[in-house]
């Protein structure tokens, strides 16, 4: 499988995950979240790649898919705490809604 292919299942599984994450917040909350997010990518990349794209090789499109995946997924595993609500006593939960008693 190759790194675009990997990178385009990765984003419509987080899209899926996002859309449910905000489905229940206010439009515009979720395009904040949405630029904030663009936003944290763009400075991620430019940090690992803070040179013209030529300098890395013809790889340098493959690394930053790669990149953004990684970023991704691990962001998707975090909104699905959103969607699956957090255990009964966890203080820390913030804006995260405990499980539902019949859900255990």
């Amino acid at each position: 499988m190759g790194i675009s292919f990997s990178f385009f299942v990765v984003i419509m599984a987080s899209n899926t995950i996002f859309a449910q994450t905000i489905g229940s917040k206010r439009k515009s909350d979720g395009g904040q979240m949405l630029n904030t997010w663009i936003a944290f990518t763009t400075a991620h990349l430019a940090s690992l790649y803070p040179n013209a794209a030529a300098t890395y090789g013809s790889v340098n499109r493959s690394c930053r898919c790669q990149v953004l995946a990684d970023l991704t997924l691990r962001r998707t595993t975090e909104l699905q705490k959103w969607l699956d609500g957090a255990e009964e006593g966890e203080v820390c939960a913030g804006s995260i809604k405990r499980k539902e008693e019949n859900e255990k």
